[in-house]
């Protein structure tokens, strides 16, 4: 979680370095990474008896808007599912690689969408 973080914040920051429109301003409320959390998700058997997996992403990214408090958030919702369903033993291969590189690439994802919700997050 803690370099999801770190590179969501890098890549906002990265952002609003290229625009003093945004670089200027300041902010009462900051953009949050909500709780979420990955998982292997049983999909279905298949016409044996091995069971099937997907790979489930559920994270929010929000910020609370600036001129109201009664106004709601804005949030980015990355949750997903890997595409192809697989057995437990392909997930679990060479340490469970399958699933970081899944994961990294889903979150990669996260944090472009993020970035391209940013004027919207910002503008009041």
């Amino acid at each position: 979680p803690k370099d999801f973080v770190v590179a969501l914040q890098f890549d906002v920051d990265e952002w609003m370095a290229q625009d003093t429109r945004w670089r200027e301003r300041r902010y009462a409320h900051p953009v949050v990474v909500g709780g979420g959390g990955a998982r292997l998700l049983y999909e279905h058997l298949t016409g044996g008896d091995e069971a099937l997996y997907r790979l489930q992403l559920d994270l929010d990214v929000y910020k609370k808007r600036e001129s109201s408090a009664f106004r709601a958030a804005r949030v980015v919702h990355c949750g997903g599912k890997s595409d192809a369903p697989k057995a437990l033993t392909d997930w679990a291969e060479s340490d469970y690689q399958m699933v970081r590189v899944v994961l990294e690439q889903m979150l990669a994802d996260c944090r472009k969408r993020v970035v391209a919700r940013l004027p919207e997050f910002l503008e009041d």
